[in-house]
C-alpha cells in the first residue's frame, strides 16, 4: 500500500512538472527567494518581449488574491550566442516579384547578419498543390549553415515557380499560401533542436490564402514550438490581407511593410539583429507577503492573466520554523509540553 501511494505521488509530480514545462513558454516564476519568509521575492518572466500589463496579472493562494508589488519591466541580463533561422521566400506570384524577393535577401546578406555558429537555411514556397506540397524544390531535412557564401549559393539556385503549370488549391493570382508555407516549415523545424532562438522570416507579399485546419493552426504550432514569425512585405500595400502580420504578432516576431527595396533590406537586417533578444522575453522583479504558513511544506500558487483568461501554476517551498519561532507561535502548547516534560523528569527522579 505504501509503495502504491509513493507511485501515485511520483506520477503526479512528473505530470505536474510536464504541465509547468509546457506553460513556461509564456510565463513563469524565476529565482524565488524565501529567506525572509513570509516575505517573498522573485522574477515574473513573460515570453512577450514587449511585456504585459501588470494590472491584468493576479497571484492567487488558497482561492484568494495576494497583493503583489511589481517593479518596472526589464530585459534579461544575458543572451544566447546563436540563432536558427529559415528564410521563407515567396516564389511569385510573378517572375518580377520573385526577383525582387531574391534581390532583397541577397542585399541583406552583404551585412554581417550571420554569426559563427548560427544555423541558417532558405526555402521557397508558393501555392499548395494537390499532393499537399507547398515548399518549392525542398528535400528535407534542412541543411543549416553559418557560411554566408553557402547561403548566397543556395539563393542563386532558387528558380521561379510558375503556378500556371500545376493545379493550385483555391489560390488567386496575387495570393500565396503563406499560412500553409509557414505550417509546413514548422513541421520540418519540429524535427530540429529548437533549444536555441528560432525564427522564420517570410519575404514577399502579405496576400495569403486563409485555409481551415483540422488540427493545429500555423499560429498554434508556432506557439507550441516557440518559433517566432517575422514578415518583410514588399511592395508596400495599404490594403494588406494581414496574413503574415497576424502570425508575427501572435508569435512575438515583427512585421515590416516596406515602401522600397532598401527599406526591405534594412528590415531583414533589423529582424536578424532582434531575433535573439526578442526570443528571451523579459521580467518583472516582484515581491509580496505570502499567506502560507512556515510549515516546511510545498504549496502550489496560481497566476491568472485577465486578458487571455489563462492560469499558470508555480511552487512555493515554505521553510520550517526554528525551535524559537515554533515556541513563539505556540506558547500555550510549548508551556504544556515543558510542564509535562518537567513532570516526567521529576517522576523519574522520585522513583
Amino acid at each position: 500500500m505504501k509503495k502504491l501511494k509513493l507511485l501515485i505521488l511520483y506520477t503526479f509530480l512528473v505530470l505536474f512538472g510536464l504541465e509547468i514545462s509546457a506553460q513556461n513558454r509564456k510565463i513563469e516564476i524565476r529565482d524565488l527567494e524565501t529567506d525572509n519568509f513570509p516575505d517573498v521575492k522573485g522574477k515574473l518572466w513573460v515570453r512577450n518581449p514587449d511585456g504585459i500589463d501588470s494590472k491584468t496579472i493576479h497571484f492567487i493562494e488558497n482561492q484568494e488574491d495576494v497583493q503583489i508589488k511589481f517593479e518596472s519591466f526589464r530585459k534579461p541580463d544575458s543572451y544566447p550566442s546563436n540563432k536558427r533561422v529559415v528564410f521563407l521566400v515567396t516564389n511569385g506570384p510573378s517572375n518580377a516579384d520573385f526577383a525582387n524577393n531574391i534581390t532583397i535577401l541577397t542585399s541583406a546578406l552583404q551585412a554581417p547578419i550571420i554569426r559563427k555558429g548560427d544555423k541558417i537555411d532558405i526555402v521557397s514556397f508558393n501555392c499548395r498543390k494537390a499532393n499537399g506540397d507547398v515548399l518549392v524544390d525542398f528535400q528535407p531535412p534542412f541543411k543549416f549553415t553559418d557560411n554566408p557564401d553557402e547561403i548566397k549559393k543556395r539563393l542563386d539556385g532558387l528558380k521561379f515557380y510558375n503556378r500556371s503549370n500545376v493545379a493550385c488549391q483555391s489560390c488567386g493570382y496575387n495570393q500565396s499560401d503563406i499560412n500553409y508555407g509557414v505550417f509546413k516549415t514548422l513541421e520540418f523545424l519540429e524535427k530540429e533542436d529548437l533549444s536555441i532562438p528560432t525564427a522564420i522570416i517570410v519575404i514577399g507579399n502579405n496576400k495569403g490564402v486563409r485555409r481551415a485546419y483540422s488540427g493545429e493552426s500555423p499560429g498554434e504550432r508556432a506557439d507550441r514550438l516557440n518559433v517566432s514569425i517575422y514578415g518583410i512585405t514588399f511592395p508596400f500595400d495599404n490594403l494588406l490581407d494581414g496574413n503574415v502580420e497576424e502570425l508575427s504578432t501572435s508569435s512575438h516576431g515583427l512585421f515590416i511593410n516596406c515602401e522600397s527595396l532598401q527599406t526591405a533590406v534594412e528590415g531583414i537586417v533589423s529582424c536578424m539583429g532582434q531575433i535573439i533578444p526578442r526570443s528571451q522575453g523579459g521580467y518583472f522583479p516582484i515581491s509580496y507577503t505570502t499567506r502560507y504558513e512556515k510549515d516546511g511544506l510545498t504549496h502550489q500558487s496560481t497566476i491568472r492573466i485577465d486578458k487571455n483568461k489563462e492560469e499558470f501554476s508555480f511552487i512555493v517551498n515554505a521553510p520550517k520554523m526554528s525551535t524559537g519561532e515554533w515556541i513563539k507561535n505556540n506558547k500555550g502548547l510549548a508551556a504544556l509540553i515543558a510542564f509535562l516534560t518537567l513532570a516526567i523528569i521529576a517522576a523519574v527522579i522520585f522513583l
